[in-house]
C-alpha cells in the first residue's frame, strides 16, 4: 500500500513538473484568433523590439505627445495585447503612448517562454521606451500574468505609477492553495514571487480585483497589496470575476484618472 501511494504520489508530482506551462503559459500553444490577426486597434502601430540575442516581442505602440505618459501593457496568460482595444482608443485620444509587448514564445514573439525570460523582457521593454521617449512618464499596466511584469518593472526601475489588474501574491502561493498536498515549492519553474518585489516599488499602485475571482482569489491580491510600502488604491469590482465583468465605465475611469495624477514630469520614484 505503501509503495503504490508513493508511485501514484511520484506521478502526480510528474503530471505537476509535466504540464504546468501549459497552465501558466496557455497563450503559448494556441493559434491567435482571426480577430486579434485582422484587429487593428486605433492609433496603435505593430512594431518589432529586440529584447534578448534572438529574441524578438512583436509590440503595439504608439508614441507619446509632448509631455504626456506612455502606459507599459502586460497581457494575461491567455491573453493578448489587442485586448485592452478599448483603453488604446481613449489613451491615444489624451495623447498617451502605447508599448504593449507580447511575451516571448508567444505566437508573433520568438523565444521560448519562462517566468526569468518574461521578466527580463519586461525590465528590456521598459529601457527601450526609456530611451525612445526619455520626456514621457512611464506607467505599468498589468493584468493577472502581467501583473508579475508590471511589479518587477516598477520594483527595479523608475516609474511614475503601475496599475494591477487581477493580481496574485505570488504563483507559488496560488498553486499551493490549490494543491496543498503536493510538494509545490520544489516542482513549480516560475513561482513568480510578486511578494518579494512589492516591497521595493516606490511608486503610486492602484489594484482592482474582482469579488468573485475564482482563479486568484481577493485575498492574494490583498496580501500582495499589503506588501507595498506606497498604501495602494484598492478597489474591488463587484459581481465580477478573474475576467468576467472587469472594465467596466468606473473602472476604465478610475484607471483614466489614476494615471493622469500620476503623469507630472519629475513624479518618478
Amino acid at each position: 500500500m505503501l509503495i503504490t501511494f508513493a508511485l501514484v504520489y511520484a506521478g502526480l508530482v510528474g503530471i505537476l513538473w509535466a504540464v504546468q506551462d501549459r497552465f501558466i503559459y496557455p497563450g503559448v500553444y494556441q493559434s491567435v484568433p482571426s480577430w486579434v490577426a485582422m484587429s487593428r486597434p486605433a492609433s496603435v502601430e505593430r512594431v518589432t523590439v529586440p529584447v534578448a540575442d534572438e529574441v524578438d516581442l512583436a509590440v503595439l505602440y504608439r508614441a507619446p505627445d509632448p509631455g504626456r505618459p506612455t502606459i507599459i501593457v502586460f497581457h494575461g496568460n491567455a491573453g493578448y495585447p489587442e485586448d485592452y482595444g478599448f483603453l488604446y482608443k481613449s489613451w491615444a485620444g489624451s495623447g498617451f503612448g502605447i508599448v504593449a509587448p507580447v511575451y516571448r514564445g508567444y505566437p508573433r514573439s520568438t523565444g521560448t517562454v519562462s517566468a526569468e525570460g518574461i521578466l527580463r523582457d519586461a525590465l528590456a521593454i521598459h529601457d527601450w521606451a526609456a530611451r525612445r521617449h526619455p520626456s514621457s512618464p512611464l506607467i505599468v499596466f498589468g493584468q493577472s500574468l502581467g501583473t508579475a511584469s508590471a511589479v518587477h518593472v516598477a520594483a527595479n526601475r523608475p516609474v511614475n505609477a503601475a496599475v494591477l489588474v487581477s493580481p496574485f501574491k505570488s504563483m507559488l502561493s496560488v498553486v499551493s492553495d490549490k494543491m496543498p498536498y503536493l510538494p509545490v515549492s520544489l516542482a513549480l519553474r516560475s513561482p513568480l514571487r510578486n511578494d518579494l518585489e512589492m516591497a521595493k516599488v516606490r511608486s503610486p499602485v492602484i489594484v482592482f480585483h474582482g469579488d468573485r475571482d475564482d482563479l486568484v482569489p481577493l485575498s492574494s491580491g490583498q496580501a500582495l497589496a499589503a506588501l507595498a510600502p506606497t498604501n495602494p488604491r484598492f478597489v474591488i469590482v463587484k459581481d465580477a470575476g478573474h475576467i468576467d465583468g472587469l472594465f467596466g465605465g468606473f473602472m476604465v475611469m478610475a484607471i483614466n484618472r489614476f494615471i493622469v495624477e500620476n503623469s507630472q514630469i519629475g513624479v518618478l520614484n
